[in-house]
């Protein structure tokens, strides 16, 4: 038998959703003031035109601070609710969030010249921890359902979300039709004014409104169907096709020994969040199926083997370049996954403590940006300690003093320029104690001997010395078209056509396993057809004497046909040298043409 709920009037509705807003302020005070003074800020903000850059930032810093101080003013609202606490308690702790907000907004004033990407890194998972913490309920006095309260607390958030962004579509259309209809101006900046203020003052209150109150029992049964079936009959069964996929990739590597990096690593970590997250939320799914048991008891032991060819694969990166800050945060992601993988595989299913899972990682996020290991920190001090190292190997710097050495190899000076710029550009080269005080990038020469030089290594490319790698960033692409009237690149892959005084010029370039041929028609009519093989085979020949030291000059080539004066001009090539001729990996070029 179903329950038929029954109608409510208008009037009953609306007086419901208006009791709830009212809980919500009352029960939330010092969070909502937090988020209305945020808002307000954002709004001066958006109105203040020619600030000042210290001004601006002043202003950011109080919005950060705060959005920073709701947060973990949640925290200590459910640590309050939940404990019997003298009122100079409660007092002193409020005074804390306060203070703290304070002080952090000081500190980005102080130390956040031009929004640093750190900065916002460590912001980023600051908030993360506060969100976390509030949203499972880590201060809750009863233990049991946490996962419970973290669902009905995410379907509020996300109904809030909806709402939000209706009733802001909804004034929004009225601005729209006061402005259209009526003729009254209305600046775009309303728009934007409208967002902030309902974020600011509606959407907190409508969302505390929903969350479950301290006595509130917290009952599985509880859990919306809709995200059950969600977790239980899609995620689920995705994760395990997805755990497949990966330990075929396993055996793989096992045979090929080719450790993965780049794009299959962060692979690899996302798919082991969303499963630690999955594995969170099953626990209070418990008996919902079959299925959602054998899943919830074998996934956190299966997931273990990508995690850890994840490390091996981190482990050779940091070897072979150091530390960054990114490796540190994909470190730190390896590490809470798999702590939280092997705890789960350890202790028995039904008798897990999500808390485990919450708790670890809001420790991690804030171990990550707090302290002197901080992922900042050991990424400056390794990238500074890995330049080092540099310097002294290639006789740039003896006995602490820097020294000119501008003999090195192309790609020696390419790795010792990149290093440099990764840290002046994510930390400040100025202030590394080896370098000249006020050290920059535009005193290379002076300090080295040598300007900052590109290089790129191509990974596809053997240890050949006859192997030809040309690019377009490592040449002087000025080009002199004095004298032509038309320039076309061999980029585009279609014919092009264009008209000229003398007819249509069409230019064409066919490239295949046989042919790479240039077409060139007037008035469809062919008048030039070339293959640039035989170019291709001089550039060969200039290679194998001079190396990477070929000049534009040499990759330029020019032909004479009755109605046309042609230049090309070889910008990238990439080919290798066989017993019967070449294979040609990639190729562009120019192509300069006077009409006669």
């Amino acid at each position: 038998m179903f329950k038929v709920k029954e109608k409510r009037t208008f009037n009953e509705v609306f007086k419901t959703l208006g009791m709830r807003l009212f809980n919500g302020l009352k029960r939330y005070p010092v969070s909502i003031t937090m988020a209305a003074a945020a808002s307000v800020i954002g709004v001066i903000l958006i109105h203040s035109e020619n600030i000042s850059k210290d001004n601006e930032r002043l202003l950011v810093s109080f919005i950060m601070a705060l959005v920073l101080g709701f947060l973990f003013s949640l925290s200590v609202k459910t640590f309050l609710e939940n404990r019997e606490i003298s009122m100079k308690i409660r007092w002193f702790l409020w005074i804390v969030v306060g203070t703290f907000s304070l002080f952090y907004s000081i500190y980005l004033y102080s130390y956040m010249e031009n929004f640093e990407k750190f900065e916002i890194v460590r912001f980023a998972a600051l908030i993360l921890a506060g969100f976390v913490l509030f949203m499972t309920a880590i201060f809750r006095k009863k233990l049991e359902n946490q996962e419970v309260y973290s669902t009905l607390s995410g379907w509020r958030l996300a109904i809030t979300g909806i709402y939000t962004l209706i009733i802001w579509g909804g004034i929004s259309l009225i601005l729209f039709a006061i402005e259209e209809l009526l003729g009254v101006n209305i600046e775009e900046k309303a728009y934007m004014d409208t967002i902030v203020l309902i974020v600011g003052f509606f959407s907190p209150v409508f969302f505390f409104g929903g969350i479950p109150k301290t006595d509130e029992k917290l009952d599985p049964d509880r859990i919306y169907k809709f995200f059950k079936i969600l977790v239980v009959y899609v995620i689920a069964p995705l994760l395990t096709a997805y755990t497949v996929v990966f330990y075929i990739y396993a055996l793989r590597i096992l045979f090929s020994w080719d450790w993965p990096e780049g794009i299959v690593g962060n692979m690899v970590l996302w798919y082991s969040i969303i499963g630690t997250v999955t594995m969170y939320f099953l626990s209070g799914m418990d008996g919902e199926s079959k299925w959602a048991s054998i899943f919830g008891k074998w996934f956190p032991r299966v997931i273990i083997l990508p995690i850890v060819l994840l490390f091996i694969s981190l482990i050779i990166r940091i070897n072979a370049y150091g530390f960054t800050a990114n490796r540190y945060f994909l470190g730190a992601a390896g590490i809470w996954t798999l702590g939280c993988a092997l705890y789960m595989s350890i202790v028995n299913y039904k008798k897990r403590c999500t808390r485990v899972i919450t708790n670890s990682l809001v420790v991690i996020a804030l171990l990550s940006v707090i302290g002197p290991w901080n992922a900042i920190n050991v990424g400056r001090i390794s990238q500074t300690n890995r330049l080092e190292k540099l310097l002294i190997k290639n006789n740039l710097l003896v006995d602490g003093q820097t020294q000119k050495n501008p003999d090195l190899s192309k790609e020696i000076m390419g790795e010792i320029s990149e290093e440099i710029v990764y840290l002046e550009r994510n930390y400040d080269s100025r202030k590394v104690d080896f370098l000249p005080e006020g050290f920059e990038q535009e005193d290379m020469k002076d300090v080295f001997g040598f300007e900052y030089t590109y290089y790129y290594k191509d990974p596809y490319m053997n240890d050949n010395p006859r192997d030809v790698s040309i690019r377009q960033d490592e040449l002087d692409l000025i080009i002199d078209v004095r004298g032509y009237d038309y320039i076309w690149d061999s980029e585009n892959w279609e014919i092009d056509f264009l008209e000229t005084d003398e007819g249509k010029l069409g230019i064409e370039f066919i490239r295949d396993q046989d042919v790479n041929d240039l077409i060139i028609t007037l008035n469809d009519n062919p008048v030039y057809e070339k293959n640039i093989d035989s170019f291709l085979m001089q550039i060969q020949e200039t290679w194998d004497e001079k190396g990477n030291n070929i000049t534009l000059d040499e990759l330029t080539f020019t032909d004479e046909i009755n109605d046309m004066s042609l230049k090309l001009i070889f910008t990238g090539l990439e080919m290798f040298p066989e017993a019967n001729g070449f294979e040609l990996g990639w190729v562009r070029f120019s192509l300069l043409i006077k009409m006669k």
